[in-house]
């Protein structure tokens, strides 16, 4: 039996030595929370979508590790948005993982006016 893309993806942040990943059940990250059950990833669930990127940044910012944000598509990757932009800009080692393909370009605008960087791809 082939292994889905949620196990998949659970054993590539193993692998990459990720502990935690934040965010919030929903339907659409449902088989990654499943699969998260059986490894070694610590789940921080928290209320609000805005909170667990600020949470993630703050975890990154204390422990120099990476962390991961694990989102619905709409609205939730909006709402997280202020802290995955504050973590880019900062340059903090930081994830974020957007669902159905969604992808979030940061961009950081220097003092000189010089092209925008992209920040983020799609995982």
């Amino acid at each position: 039996m082939k292994d889905l893309i949620a196990t998949q993806l659970v054993r590539y942040l193993e692998g990459r030595g990720v502990r935690h990943v934040f965010g919030l059940c929903g339907h659409t990250n449902i088989a990654v929370l499943s699969a998260m059950a059986n490894s070694k990833l610590h789940f921080v669930t928290v209320r609000h979508e805005q909170i667990a990127a600020h949470a993630a940044d703050g975890y990154a910012r204390v422990t120099g590790r990476a962390s991961v944000l694990l989102l619905d598509l709409s609205p939730g990757l909006a709402n997280a948005a202020t802290g995955v932009v504050n973590a880019a800009l900062d340059l903090h080692p930081d994830g974020g993982d957007r669902g159905r393909r969604a992808q979030l370009t940061l961009r950081q605008a220097s003092a000189s006016g010089s092209e925008p960087v992209r920040r983020r791809q799609p995982v």
